[in-house]
């Protein structure tokens, strides 16, 4: 059963019919949005067959597009002739690269029994110079990507990106669960999906900044004043709720563990421990999310397994919005470009980032410093919420999934 989604295009046919060139341009194009490259799997059967060997599947219902270039053989002909006296080949690579043209019909002999497993589609480049093959492939690809069925049904997690893409006139929906915000795909979740995301230091792509418009309470739109007392009225000390990733995110057990020795509490997910410190919320999602970790003061942000992306997960803002102290674990941003990028234009930057930047050996021991300290706590909360406005202001009407959608809607 082939993928309902598209990452990834392959340009195909034989030698001299313009693989290369269409796709340098189309990663030109498309600014890297897919993958792109020339030869997969329908090169290889084609190939199998000519020279009497095993095929060996590897591509079948992946999420990848086939490009079929095919052209008339005199017109294929002229172009290798052309193409070897321009780099001077020697006449018997000339005669060589001739007479592969008649592989063309082996590629077309496969294109009809690759629909089947195979997003493929056919595209005759005849009587097309470069700029005109690129903007017909450009439409056929967009045609054929725009029209992939779309879920019926949403998760609750794509319910919320929906609603923030709604908020700021963008288009989202889903394939087979992989999301998409203006027909560009997102990795909303590293271990489902694939497509952009949003880094700690580049955010022309805010994919989690744009789920977390879909909050709605007025406490969470920053027209409001932080009261210290009813912060240091919660119940709990940390909230860090997480299901579906807690078993790859195995250093968070360090964390509670230790939290429990200092007489910290914290509230989580669908995982049992049996320690009264550590308290099990259900699933809540939306405007009771924000609630829920905002009973509690402080979260500490780890997504070691994330670190080499620089990707940026929602627990980020989401704690903001929710006014609690985050902590950054240093295994999940190693250069530090979280903390410094919100305490940039902070007098107090490298006392707050000493204490805020931790692993499960100094987080109860900072956390308990910052709490003795009304200033601090003011200090972290107000820096954190500017550090959003800014984001907001900034990236949400000027982002690339604006460019990149317009271009997949281009004809």
């Amino acid at each position: 059963m082939k993928s309902k989604t598209i990452t990834t295009l392959v340009v195909e046919g034989t030698d001299g019919v313009g693989k290369t060139t269409l796709y340098k341009n189309l990663l030109d194009y498309y600014n890297y949005m897919y993958c792109v490259y020339d030869r997969g799997e329908l090169s290889n059967i084609v190939y199998a067959e000519k020279y009497n060997r095993p095929f060996c599947s590897t591509q079948r219902g992946l999420p990848i597009l086939y490009i079929l270039l095919i052209c008339n053989k005199s017109e294929l002909k002229r172009r290798i002739i052309e193409r070897a006296e321009n780099e001077k080949w020697l006449a018997k690579d000339v005669n060589s690269e001739l007479n592969k043209i008649n592989d063309q019909d082996k590629f077309i002999k496969y294109y009809d029994s690759f629909k089947k497993d195979y997003h493929i589609i056919k595209i005759d480049c005849t009587n097309l110079n470069e700029k005109e093959l690129l903007k017909l492939a450009v439409k056929e690809i967009n045609n054929y990507v725009n029209n992939l069925s779309i879920d019926d049904n949403l998760s609750s997690w794509n319910e919320l990106y929906k609603s923030g893409c709604e908020k700021l006139g963008l288009k989202f929906k889903c394939i087979n669960n992989q999301p998409y915000i203006n027909n560009v795909p997102i990795m909303a979740e590293c271990n489902l999906h694939n497509g952009m995301y949003e880094m700690f230091d580049n955010k022309t792509l805010p994919h989690n900044l744009i789920y977390c418009q879909a909050y709605t309470q007025k406490e969470f739109m920053f027209d409001w004043d932080f009261s210290i007392v009813d912060f240091y009225d919660r119940k709990e000390d940390f909230s860090y709720i997480i299901n579906s990733k807690i078993f790859s995110r195995r250093e968070l057990f360090d964390y509670f563990k230790k939290f429990t020795e200092n007489n910290i509490s914290c509230i989580t997910g669908d995982i049992f421990i049996d320690n009264p410190l550590i308290k099990r919320s259900p699933r809540v999602f939306g405007d009771d999310y924000i609630k829920k970790i905002g009973e509690a003061k402080a979260t500490v942000y780890v997504a070691r397994e994330l670190a080499y992306l620089k990707y940026t997960t929602t627990r980020l803002y989401e704690s903001i919005l929710a006014k609690q102290i985050i902590f950054v674990d240093k295994l999940s941003d190693p250069e530090c470009i979280i903390l410094n990028s919100i305490y940039k234009n902070s007098k107090y930057k490298n006392a707050l980032i000493t204490l805020l930047y931790v692993d499960e050996n100094s987080i109860c021991d900072n956390y308990k410093i910052i709490l003795n300290d009304y200033n601090l706590v003011n200090e972290i909360i107000i820096n954190q919420f500017n550090y959003y406005n800014e984001l907001k202001a900034s990236v949400l009407t000027n982002n690339l999934f604006i460019q990149l959608g317009d271009k997949n809607e281009s004809n």
